[in-house]
Protein backbone atom coordinates (compact mmCIF):
# COMPACT_ATOMS: atom_id res chain seq x y z
CA UNK A 1 0.00 0.00 0.00
CA UNK A 2 1.40 3.41 -1.24
CA UNK A 3 2.26 5.88 2.17
CA UNK A 4 2.89 9.64 0.93
CA UNK A 5 1.47 9.39 -2.59
CA UNK A 6 2.40 11.79 -4.73
CA UNK A 7 1.26 12.43 -8.25
CA UNK A 8 3.32 12.71 -10.87
CA UNK A 9 1.81 14.93 -13.66
CA UNK A 10 0.75 18.23 -13.49
CA UNK A 11 -3.07 18.40 -14.75
CA UNK A 12 -3.17 22.08 -15.19
CA UNK A 13 -0.23 21.80 -17.82
CA UNK A 14 -0.05 25.26 -19.70
CA UNK A 15 1.90 23.00 -22.62
CA UNK A 16 -1.64 20.78 -23.24
CA UNK A 17 -3.65 23.74 -23.65
CA UNK A 18 -1.06 25.00 -26.62
CA UNK A 19 -1.46 21.87 -28.02
CA UNK A 20 -5.08 21.39 -28.36
CA UNK A 21 -5.13 24.85 -29.83
CA UNK A 22 -2.27 24.26 -32.20
CA UNK A 23 -3.69 24.77 -36.17
CA UNK A 24 -1.03 22.31 -36.96
CA UNK A 25 -0.67 18.58 -36.36
CA UNK A 26 1.61 16.95 -33.51
CA UNK A 27 5.18 16.63 -34.25
CA UNK A 28 6.94 13.33 -33.29
CA UNK A 29 8.98 14.85 -30.18
CA UNK A 30 4.97 15.78 -28.88
CA UNK A 31 3.02 12.58 -29.90
CA UNK A 32 6.56 10.35 -27.93
CA UNK A 33 5.50 13.43 -24.82
CA UNK A 34 2.14 13.20 -25.14
CA UNK A 35 2.40 9.24 -24.98
CA UNK A 36 4.62 9.85 -21.51
CA UNK A 37 1.82 12.01 -20.37
CA UNK A 38 -0.52 9.53 -20.46
CA UNK A 39 2.08 6.54 -19.16
CA UNK A 40 1.95 9.17 -16.17
CA UNK A 41 -1.65 9.53 -16.01
CA UNK A 42 -1.84 5.65 -15.62
CA UNK A 43 0.52 5.39 -12.53
CA UNK A 44 -1.03 8.70 -10.81
CA UNK A 45 -4.67 6.68 -11.19
CA UNK A 46 -3.11 3.56 -10.13
CA UNK A 47 -1.99 5.38 -6.88
CA UNK A 48 -5.25 7.43 -6.23
CA UNK A 49 -6.27 4.16 -6.00
CA UNK A 50 -4.35 2.63 -3.85
CA UNK A 51 -4.40 6.03 -1.15
CA UNK A 52 -8.12 5.32 -1.68
CA UNK A 53 -7.89 1.89 -0.59
CA UNK A 54 -5.56 3.11 2.40
CA UNK A 55 -7.66 5.75 3.77
CA UNK A 56 -10.57 3.29 3.28
CA UNK A 57 -9.14 0.77 5.01
CA UNK A 58 -8.02 2.75 7.71
CA UNK A 59 -11.45 4.35 8.25
CA UNK A 60 -12.99 0.68 8.30
CA UNK A 61 -10.52 0.66 11.33
CA UNK A 62 -11.29 3.46 12.86
CA UNK A 63 -15.44 2.93 13.00
CA UNK A 64 -14.39 -0.03 14.52
CA UNK A 65 -12.07 0.62 17.40
CA UNK A 66 -14.61 3.20 17.80
CA UNK A 67 -17.97 0.49 18.27
CA UNK A 68 -15.39 -1.36 20.46
CA UNK A 69 -14.79 1.80 22.76
CA UNK A 70 -18.48 2.37 22.95
CA UNK A 71 -19.54 -1.29 24.27
CA UNK A 72 -16.31 -0.63 26.20
CA UNK A 73 -17.96 2.55 27.56
CA UNK A 74 -21.44 0.36 28.00
CA UNK A 75 -20.05 -2.03 29.62
CA UNK A 76 -18.21 0.75 32.27
CA UNK A 77 -21.53 2.37 32.59
CA UNK A 78 -23.05 -0.67 33.67
CA UNK A 79 -21.03 -1.41 36.56
CA UNK A 80 -22.53 1.74 37.97
CA UNK A 81 -25.98 0.40 37.67
CA UNK A 82 -27.66 -0.01 40.96
CA UNK A 83 -28.02 -3.50 40.64
CA UNK A 84 -24.16 -4.31 40.60
CA UNK A 85 -24.71 -2.92 44.38
CA UNK A 86 -27.53 -4.73 45.49
CA UNK A 87 -26.42 -7.92 48.08
CA UNK A 88 -26.89 -10.97 46.27
CA UNK A 89 -29.64 -12.32 48.93
CA UNK A 90 -31.55 -8.94 47.73
CA UNK A 91 -30.56 -10.08 43.92
CA UNK A 92 -32.21 -13.59 44.39
CA UNK A 93 -35.01 -12.24 46.53
CA UNK A 94 -36.35 -10.50 42.82
CA UNK A 95 -35.14 -13.40 40.90
CA UNK A 96 -38.00 -15.35 42.88
CA UNK A 97 -41.04 -12.84 41.87
CA UNK A 98 -39.50 -13.17 38.46
CA UNK A 99 -38.85 -16.87 38.13
CA UNK A 100 -43.09 -17.68 39.60
CA UNK A 101 -43.75 -19.60 36.62
CA UNK A 102 -41.61 -21.50 34.45
CA UNK A 103 -43.06 -23.70 31.71
CA UNK A 104 -41.36 -26.26 30.75
CA UNK A 105 -42.67 -27.31 27.39
CA UNK A 106 -40.29 -25.88 24.71
CA UNK A 107 -36.53 -25.70 24.22
CA UNK A 108 -33.70 -24.92 26.81
CA UNK A 109 -33.94 -21.52 25.38
CA UNK A 110 -37.13 -21.02 25.89
CA UNK A 111 -38.63 -17.50 26.95
CA UNK A 112 -40.70 -19.33 29.05
CA UNK A 113 -37.70 -20.87 31.37
CA UNK A 114 -37.19 -17.36 33.21
CA UNK A 115 -34.97 -19.46 35.66
CA UNK A 116 -32.46 -20.81 32.69
CA UNK A 117 -32.73 -17.70 31.31
CA UNK A 118 -31.62 -15.28 34.06
CA UNK A 119 -28.83 -17.99 34.88
CA UNK A 120 -27.34 -17.17 31.26
CA UNK A 121 -27.10 -13.34 31.81
CA UNK A 122 -24.06 -13.66 34.05
CA UNK A 123 -21.29 -15.40 36.14
CA UNK A 124 -22.94 -13.53 39.13
CA UNK A 125 -26.47 -14.16 37.91
CA UNK A 126 -25.66 -17.85 37.21
CA UNK A 127 -24.64 -18.41 40.91
CA UNK A 128 -27.04 -16.52 42.17
CA UNK A 129 -29.57 -18.50 40.65
CA UNK A 130 -27.70 -22.16 41.17
CA UNK A 131 -26.96 -21.35 44.77
CA UNK A 132 -30.87 -20.79 45.35
CA UNK A 133 -32.95 -23.96 45.11
CA UNK A 134 -36.16 -22.30 45.46
CA UNK A 135 -35.85 -20.65 41.99
CA UNK A 136 -36.04 -24.39 40.35
CA UNK A 137 -38.80 -25.40 42.31
CA UNK A 138 -41.45 -24.20 40.59
CA UNK A 139 -42.58 -25.05 36.81
CA UNK A 140 -45.20 -25.84 34.79
CA UNK A 141 -44.79 -29.48 32.66
CA UNK A 142 -47.06 -29.72 29.38
CA UNK A 143 -46.88 -33.38 28.44
CA UNK A 144 -48.49 -34.97 25.00
CA UNK A 145 -48.46 -38.28 24.30
CA UNK A 146 -47.87 -37.40 20.62
CA UNK A 147 -44.97 -35.59 20.88
CA UNK A 148 -41.92 -36.80 18.77
CA UNK A 149 -38.80 -38.83 20.99
CA UNK A 150 -36.50 -35.43 20.11
CA UNK A 151 -38.82 -33.09 21.98
CA UNK A 152 -39.28 -35.63 24.74
CA UNK A 153 -35.57 -35.97 25.55
CA UNK A 154 -35.56 -32.18 25.25
CA UNK A 155 -38.05 -31.97 27.49
CA UNK A 156 -37.07 -34.61 30.04
CA UNK A 157 -33.27 -32.74 30.56
CA UNK A 158 -35.11 -29.39 30.86
CA UNK A 159 -37.42 -31.18 33.73
CA UNK A 160 -33.94 -33.31 35.17
CA UNK A 161 -32.54 -29.66 35.48
CA UNK A 162 -34.92 -28.27 37.45
CA UNK A 163 -35.21 -31.29 39.63
CA UNK A 164 -31.79 -31.49 40.26
CA UNK A 165 -31.49 -27.84 41.41
CA UNK A 166 -33.89 -27.36 43.36
CA UNK A 167 -32.28 -29.96 45.68
CA UNK A 168 -34.67 -30.67 48.70
CA UNK A 169 -37.32 -27.75 48.11
CA UNK A 170 -40.72 -28.44 48.22
CA UNK A 171 -42.17 -28.30 44.94
CA UNK A 172 -44.92 -26.33 43.41
CA UNK A 173 -45.86 -27.49 40.24
CA UNK A 174 -48.23 -27.56 37.42
CA UNK A 175 -49.12 -31.00 35.84
CA UNK A 176 -50.89 -30.30 32.32
CA UNK A 177 -51.35 -33.91 30.54
CA UNK A 178 -53.03 -34.67 27.00
CA UNK A 179 -53.48 -38.08 25.90
CA UNK A 180 -54.99 -41.40 27.43
CA UNK A 181 -51.79 -43.05 28.11
CA UNK A 182 -49.09 -42.94 31.19
CA UNK A 183 -46.55 -40.87 30.11
CA UNK A 184 -42.60 -41.64 31.93
CA UNK A 185 -42.24 -38.12 32.80
CA UNK A 186 -45.29 -38.57 34.62
CA UNK A 187 -44.35 -41.46 36.69
CA UNK A 188 -40.94 -39.55 37.01
CA UNK A 189 -43.02 -36.47 38.62
CA UNK A 190 -44.77 -39.06 40.79
CA UNK A 191 -41.03 -40.31 41.99
CA UNK A 192 -40.85 -37.01 43.76
CA UNK A 193 -44.31 -36.81 45.24
CA UNK A 194 -43.04 -36.35 48.80
CA UNK A 195 -41.64 -32.95 47.84
CA UNK A 196 -44.92 -31.87 46.60
CA UNK A 197 -45.93 -28.48 48.14
CA UNK A 198 -48.82 -27.37 45.62
CA UNK A 199 -50.06 -29.05 42.84
CA UNK A 200 -52.50 -28.14 40.06
CA UNK A 201 -53.57 -31.06 37.78
CA UNK A 202 -54.75 -31.17 34.24
CA UNK A 203 -55.23 -34.90 33.06
CA UNK A 204 -58.17 -35.91 30.61
CA UNK A 205 -59.06 -37.91 33.50
CA UNK A 206 -57.86 -39.53 36.97
CA UNK A 207 -58.71 -43.19 36.72
CA UNK A 208 -56.03 -45.51 38.77
CA UNK A 209 -56.54 -47.80 35.61
CA UNK A 210 -55.06 -45.03 32.83
CA UNK A 211 -52.73 -43.29 35.25
CA UNK A 212 -51.85 -46.06 38.04
CA UNK A 213 -48.77 -43.92 38.79
CA UNK A 214 -50.99 -41.60 40.17
CA UNK A 215 -52.61 -43.94 42.70
CA UNK A 216 -50.84 -44.32 46.59
CA UNK A 217 -48.79 -41.52 46.51
CA UNK A 218 -47.55 -40.30 49.48
CA UNK A 219 -47.78 -36.56 49.93
CA UNK A 220 -46.44 -35.25 53.58
CA UNK A 221 -45.70 -31.78 52.61
CA UNK A 222 -48.57 -30.91 49.88
CA UNK A 223 -50.34 -28.20 51.09
CA UNK A 224 -52.71 -26.96 48.31
CA UNK A 225 -54.07 -29.14 45.79
CA UNK A 226 -56.27 -28.16 41.98
CA UNK A 227 -58.15 -29.88 39.93
CA UNK A 228 -57.95 -28.47 36.63
CA UNK A 229 -59.94 -28.76 33.80
CA UNK A 230 -61.46 -32.16 32.68
CA UNK A 231 -64.01 -33.28 30.31
CA UNK A 232 -67.21 -34.21 31.32
CA UNK A 233 -67.64 -37.30 30.00
CA UNK A 234 -64.85 -38.79 32.50
CA UNK A 235 -65.39 -40.11 35.73
CA UNK A 236 -65.67 -37.97 38.42
CA UNK A 237 -62.58 -36.92 40.86
CA UNK A 238 -61.72 -38.51 43.36
CA UNK A 239 -60.13 -36.93 46.57
CA UNK A 240 -58.49 -40.43 47.50
CA UNK A 241 -55.87 -39.15 45.55
CA UNK A 242 -54.99 -36.89 48.67
CA UNK A 243 -55.61 -39.54 51.39
CA UNK A 244 -52.00 -39.76 52.37
CA UNK A 245 -51.43 -35.74 52.47
CA UNK A 246 -52.24 -34.73 56.07
CA UNK A 247 -50.74 -30.84 55.53
CA UNK A 248 -53.60 -30.55 52.45
CA UNK A 249 -55.45 -26.78 53.18
CA UNK A 250 -56.27 -25.92 50.02
CA UNK A 251 -58.44 -27.19 47.77
CA UNK A 252 -60.08 -26.74 44.57
CA UNK A 253 -61.99 -27.52 41.46
CA UNK A 254 -64.23 -25.92 39.40
CA UNK A 255 -64.75 -27.84 36.44
CA UNK A 256 -66.13 -31.54 37.83
CA UNK A 257 -67.63 -32.64 40.95
CA UNK A 258 -65.46 -33.95 43.37
CA UNK A 259 -66.13 -37.72 44.82
CA UNK A 260 -64.40 -39.64 47.62
CA UNK A 261 -64.63 -42.72 49.97
CA UNK A 262 -62.38 -41.36 52.62
CA UNK A 263 -63.69 -37.61 54.07
CA UNK A 264 -60.43 -37.17 55.83
CA UNK A 265 -58.86 -34.98 53.07
CA UNK A 266 -62.26 -32.78 53.47
CA UNK A 267 -61.67 -32.43 57.15
CA UNK A 268 -58.83 -30.54 57.49
CA UNK A 269 -59.56 -28.41 54.42
CA UNK A 270 -59.24 -24.44 55.27
CA UNK A 271 -59.52 -22.75 51.86
CA UNK A 272 -62.15 -24.13 49.35
CA UNK A 273 -62.67 -23.60 45.89
CA UNK A 274 -65.69 -24.58 43.70
CA UNK A 275 -68.28 -24.50 41.72
CA UNK A 276 -72.43 -23.54 42.99
CA UNK A 277 -73.33 -25.07 39.91
CA UNK A 278 -72.23 -28.50 42.28
CA UNK A 279 -75.42 -30.51 42.96
CA UNK A 280 -72.86 -31.61 46.19
CA UNK A 281 -72.09 -28.55 47.40
CA UNK A 282 -73.07 -28.41 50.50
CA UNK A 283 -72.29 -31.83 51.31
CA UNK A 284 -68.77 -30.61 50.33
CA UNK A 285 -69.08 -27.92 53.37
CA UNK A 286 -71.10 -30.27 55.66
CA UNK A 287 -67.37 -32.11 55.27
CA UNK A 288 -65.27 -29.34 56.01
CA UNK A 289 -65.49 -28.34 59.35
CA UNK A 290 -62.62 -25.97 59.58
CA UNK A 291 -63.25 -23.93 56.40
CA UNK A 292 -62.64 -20.49 56.46
CA UNK A 293 -62.29 -19.24 52.61
CA UNK A 294 -64.74 -20.51 50.63
CA UNK A 295 -64.12 -19.45 46.54
CA UNK A 296 -67.23 -19.82 44.15
CA UNK A 297 -67.01 -19.47 40.10
CA UNK A 298 -68.38 -21.06 37.31
CA UNK A 299 -66.05 -19.74 35.27
CA UNK A 300 -64.95 -23.83 34.08
CA UNK A 301 -68.51 -24.98 34.43
CA UNK A 302 -71.73 -23.29 33.07
CA UNK A 303 -75.01 -25.28 34.35
CA UNK A 304 -78.01 -24.28 36.23
CA UNK A 305 -77.08 -24.29 39.70
CA UNK A 306 -77.38 -27.92 41.29
CA UNK A 307 -78.29 -26.86 44.53
CA UNK A 308 -81.44 -28.05 46.00
CA UNK A 309 -83.84 -25.61 47.64
CA UNK A 310 -84.21 -25.72 51.53
CA UNK A 311 -83.07 -23.91 54.58
CA UNK A 312 -79.96 -21.87 54.41
CA UNK A 313 -76.70 -23.85 54.89
CA UNK A 314 -74.78 -22.17 58.03
CA UNK A 315 -71.25 -21.92 57.32
CA UNK A 316 -68.14 -20.50 59.38
CA UNK A 317 -66.48 -19.04 56.89
CA UNK A 318 -65.03 -15.95 57.56
CA UNK A 319 -64.09 -15.13 53.77
CA UNK A 320 -67.20 -15.97 50.55
CA UNK A 321 -66.51 -14.93 47.06
CA UNK A 322 -68.87 -15.65 44.60
CA UNK A 323 -67.33 -15.01 40.14
CA UNK A 324 -69.76 -15.47 37.61
CA UNK A 325 -69.02 -15.11 34.14
CA UNK A 326 -70.99 -15.61 30.80
CA UNK A 327 -74.52 -15.05 30.36
CA UNK A 328 -76.68 -13.20 32.39
CA UNK A 329 -79.42 -15.21 32.87
CA UNK A 330 -77.33 -17.87 34.09
CA UNK A 331 -75.44 -15.48 36.56
CA UNK A 332 -78.57 -14.11 38.00
CA UNK A 333 -80.31 -17.22 38.83
CA UNK A 334 -76.79 -18.79 40.02
CA UNK A 335 -76.36 -15.99 42.13
CA UNK A 336 -79.78 -16.32 43.87
CA UNK A 337 -79.11 -19.96 44.02
CA UNK A 338 -75.95 -19.59 45.98
CA UNK A 339 -76.54 -17.20 48.39
CA UNK A 340 -80.11 -17.69 49.07
CA UNK A 341 -78.75 -21.49 50.55
CA UNK A 342 -76.12 -19.95 52.65
CA UNK A 343 -75.52 -18.39 55.89
CA UNK A 344 -72.54 -17.19 57.38
CA UNK A 345 -72.68 -14.98 60.53
CA UNK A 346 -69.08 -15.13 61.20
CA UNK A 347 -68.05 -14.06 57.53
CA UNK A 348 -65.61 -10.61 57.40
CA UNK A 349 -65.07 -10.32 53.50
CA UNK A 350 -67.38 -10.81 50.99
CA UNK A 351 -66.89 -10.32 47.12
CA UNK A 352 -69.39 -10.17 44.73
CA UNK A 353 -68.10 -9.67 40.98
CA UNK A 354 -69.71 -10.88 37.58
CA UNK A 355 -68.74 -10.50 33.70
CA UNK A 356 -71.80 -11.05 31.90
CA UNK A 357 -73.42 -10.48 28.14
CA UNK A 358 -76.27 -7.78 27.77
CA UNK A 359 -79.11 -9.52 28.26
CA UNK A 360 -80.84 -10.83 24.97
CA UNK A 361 -83.85 -7.93 25.06
CA UNK A 362 -81.12 -5.14 25.39
CA UNK A 363 -82.57 -3.80 28.96
CA UNK A 364 -80.47 -3.52 31.78
CA UNK A 365 -80.14 -6.66 33.92
CA UNK A 366 -82.61 -7.01 36.91
CA UNK A 367 -81.26 -6.48 39.83
CA UNK A 368 -79.95 -8.60 42.84
CA UNK A 369 -80.94 -6.72 45.71
CA UNK A 370 -83.43 -8.52 47.37
CA UNK A 371 -81.00 -11.69 47.40
CA UNK A 372 -77.89 -10.05 48.98
CA UNK A 373 -79.81 -7.95 51.43
CA UNK A 374 -81.56 -10.95 52.28
CA UNK A 375 -78.45 -12.74 53.07
CA UNK A 376 -76.48 -10.10 54.91
CA UNK A 377 -79.79 -9.99 57.13
CA UNK A 378 -79.31 -13.39 57.80
CA UNK A 379 -76.34 -13.94 58.45
CA UNK A 380 -75.83 -10.40 60.31
CA UNK A 381 -72.22 -10.68 60.00
CA UNK A 382 -69.12 -8.35 60.89
CA UNK A 383 -68.67 -7.47 57.61
CA UNK A 384 -65.17 -5.94 57.38
CA UNK A 385 -64.62 -6.26 53.58
CA UNK A 386 -66.84 -5.66 50.91
CA UNK A 387 -66.29 -5.72 46.97
CA UNK A 388 -69.21 -5.35 44.84
CA UNK A 389 -67.72 -5.64 40.76
CA UNK A 390 -69.79 -5.44 38.00
CA UNK A 391 -72.93 -6.20 39.90
CA UNK A 392 -76.55 -4.66 38.15
CA UNK A 393 -77.49 -2.48 41.84
CA UNK A 394 -78.48 1.17 41.45
CA UNK A 395 -77.38 3.96 43.76
CA UNK A 396 -80.12 3.73 46.59
CA UNK A 397 -80.08 -0.02 46.71
CA UNK A 398 -76.25 -0.61 47.10
CA UNK A 399 -76.69 3.01 49.84
CA UNK A 400 -79.37 0.51 51.56
CA UNK A 401 -76.71 -2.70 52.21
CA UNK A 402 -74.35 -0.39 53.62
CA UNK A 403 -76.21 0.51 56.49
CA UNK A 404 -76.53 -2.78 57.71
CA UNK A 405 -72.66 -2.88 57.49
CA UNK A 406 -71.60 -0.39 60.16
CA UNK A 407 -68.14 -2.19 61.10
CA UNK A 408 -67.08 -1.96 57.34
CA UNK A 409 -63.17 -0.97 56.38
CA UNK A 410 -62.76 -1.52 53.29
CA UNK A 411 -65.29 -0.68 50.01
CA UNK A 412 -64.44 -1.73 46.68
CA UNK A 413 -67.35 -0.85 44.08
CA UNK A 414 -67.13 -1.12 40.31
CA UNK A 415 -70.09 -0.53 38.39
CA UNK A 416 -71.90 -3.14 35.96
CA UNK A 417 -71.58 -1.92 31.95
CA UNK A 418 -74.68 -2.56 31.63
CA UNK A 419 -77.03 -1.15 34.40
CA UNK A 420 -78.96 2.32 33.69
CA UNK A 421 -79.20 4.70 35.68
CA UNK A 422 -75.13 4.15 36.77
CA UNK A 423 -74.52 3.34 40.21
CA UNK A 424 -71.68 5.72 41.25
CA UNK A 425 -73.88 9.17 41.06
CA UNK A 426 -73.96 12.48 42.61
CA UNK A 427 -76.87 11.34 45.32
CA UNK A 428 -74.30 7.90 45.81
CA UNK A 429 -71.04 10.20 46.67
CA UNK A 430 -72.74 12.62 48.79
CA UNK A 431 -74.24 9.50 51.07
CA UNK A 432 -70.71 8.96 51.63
CA UNK A 433 -70.03 12.20 53.68
CA UNK A 434 -69.35 11.79 57.14
CA UNK A 435 -72.18 13.85 58.57
CA UNK A 436 -74.10 16.01 55.80
CA UNK A 437 -77.27 14.64 54.62
CA UNK A 438 -77.88 13.75 51.35
CA UNK A 439 -81.15 12.26 49.30
CA UNK A 440 -79.90 8.90 49.83
CA UNK A 441 -79.44 9.47 53.53
CA UNK A 442 -81.39 11.38 55.70
CA UNK A 443 -79.78 11.21 59.10
CA UNK A 444 -76.11 12.97 59.64
CA UNK A 445 -74.56 9.63 61.62
CA UNK A 446 -72.09 8.33 58.69
CA UNK A 447 -73.93 4.88 57.05
CA UNK A 448 -70.22 4.05 57.33
CA UNK A 449 -68.47 4.94 60.57
CA UNK A 450 -65.61 2.46 60.07
CA UNK A 451 -64.51 3.32 56.54
CA UNK A 452 -60.77 3.27 56.04
CA UNK A 453 -60.01 1.95 52.48
CA UNK A 454 -62.27 3.25 49.18
CA UNK A 455 -62.20 2.00 45.66
CA UNK A 456 -64.72 3.19 42.93
CA UNK A 457 -64.58 2.09 39.34
CA UNK A 458 -66.95 4.20 37.53
CA UNK A 459 -68.26 4.07 33.82
CA UNK A 460 -67.99 7.07 32.78
CA UNK A 461 -65.14 9.89 31.53
CA UNK A 462 -63.03 12.63 33.43
CA UNK A 463 -64.47 15.03 31.96
CA UNK A 464 -68.24 13.78 32.62
CA UNK A 465 -67.02 13.13 36.22
CA UNK A 466 -66.50 16.94 36.76
CA UNK A 467 -68.84 18.57 34.71
CA UNK A 468 -71.81 16.69 36.59
CA UNK A 469 -69.48 18.24 40.16
CA UNK A 470 -69.50 14.46 41.15
CA UNK A 471 -65.32 15.32 41.20
CA UNK A 472 -65.46 18.29 43.50
CA UNK A 473 -68.12 16.13 45.72
CA UNK A 474 -66.19 13.29 45.96
CA UNK A 475 -62.92 15.71 47.47
CA UNK A 476 -65.41 16.82 50.01
CA UNK A 477 -66.50 13.66 50.85
CA UNK A 478 -62.73 12.30 51.44
CA UNK A 479 -62.08 15.75 53.16
CA UNK A 480 -64.75 15.00 56.08
CA UNK A 481 -63.58 11.71 56.68
CA UNK A 482 -59.43 12.28 56.74
CA UNK A 483 -59.43 12.35 60.71
CA UNK A 484 -55.95 11.50 61.14
CA UNK A 485 -56.03 12.90 64.60
CA UNK A 486 -57.34 9.78 66.48
CA UNK A 487 -58.78 11.33 69.57
CA UNK A 488 -60.75 14.05 67.04
CA UNK A 489 -61.74 10.79 65.13
CA UNK A 490 -63.01 8.82 68.21
CA UNK A 491 -64.65 11.78 69.38
CA UNK A 492 -66.82 12.23 66.12
CA UNK A 493 -67.39 8.20 65.92
CA UNK A 494 -65.76 8.09 62.51
CA UNK A 495 -62.27 6.05 61.34
CA UNK A 496 -59.93 7.81 59.01
CA UNK A 497 -60.23 7.24 55.57
CA UNK A 498 -56.42 6.50 54.53
CA UNK A 499 -56.64 5.60 51.16
CA UNK A 500 -59.13 6.47 48.44
CA UNK A 501 -58.64 5.22 44.74
CA UNK A 502 -60.76 6.47 42.23
CA UNK A 503 -60.84 4.56 38.09
CA UNK A 504 -62.37 6.03 34.84
CA UNK A 505 -63.39 4.53 31.91
CA UNK A 506 -61.02 7.72 30.22
CA UNK A 507 -58.45 10.01 32.28
CA UNK A 508 -56.62 12.93 31.21
CA UNK A 509 -54.17 14.98 34.22
CA UNK A 510 -56.90 18.10 34.23
CA UNK A 511 -55.79 19.57 38.12
CA UNK A 512 -59.29 19.22 39.11
CA UNK A 513 -57.93 16.98 42.46
CA UNK A 514 -54.89 19.28 43.10
CA UNK A 515 -57.25 20.27 46.52
CA UNK A 516 -56.38 16.93 47.64
CA UNK A 517 -52.48 17.18 47.51
CA UNK A 518 -52.23 18.68 51.00
CA UNK A 519 -53.75 16.14 52.20
CA UNK A 520 -51.60 13.36 50.45
CA UNK A 521 -48.41 14.91 51.75
CA UNK A 522 -49.97 14.41 55.17
CA UNK A 523 -50.53 10.79 54.47
CA UNK A 524 -53.42 10.46 52.42
CA UNK A 525 -53.22 7.83 49.67
CA UNK A 526 -55.19 9.08 46.66
CA UNK A 527 -54.50 6.99 43.14
CA UNK A 528 -57.21 8.08 39.95
CA UNK A 529 -56.52 6.89 36.24
CA UNK A 530 -57.90 4.52 33.86
CA UNK A 531 -59.92 1.25 34.63
CA UNK A 532 -57.96 -1.21 36.22
CA UNK A 533 -58.20 -5.39 36.19
CA UNK A 534 -59.36 -6.95 39.14
CA UNK A 535 -57.93 -10.11 39.84
CA UNK A 536 -60.44 -12.85 41.18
Amino acid sequence: MVENFRPHLNIGSQSLQEHLRSPYGLSGNQLSEVAQFIKLADDDLNGYDAEIMRLEAKVVYLKSERERLLDHQATLSSLLSPIHRLPNEILTRIFTFACDKNHLYRSPSSPSSFTLNLSAVCSRWRASCLSCSELWANFKVTIYSGFDERYLCQLEYILDIFLERSKQQPLTIHIEMFGSMEHPLLRKLTRCSTRWREIILDAPCYSDTVFPCLSGLQLPELRSACIGKQPVDQPVMSLDLFTAAPKLRTLGSLSRELAWTDTAPLSQIIHLTYSPCFANLHQVLELCPQLKTLYLSNCEFECDSGLDSGPPKQVSIDSLTIYLVRHYPVIRDTLKNTMDSLSAPALTSLVLAQQSDLPENGRSPRSPFKTIDDFLVRSACPLIVLVLEGIPLTDHEVVALLKWLPSLVELTIAESPFKDPPLITLDFVESLHSYRRSVLRSSVNPILPKLQKLVLEAQTTALDFERDCTSWLLIEVIVSRWLPEQSHAASIGVSCLRSMELYLSSYDEMGQFDRLEPYQKSGLRFVVGEHRIFDH
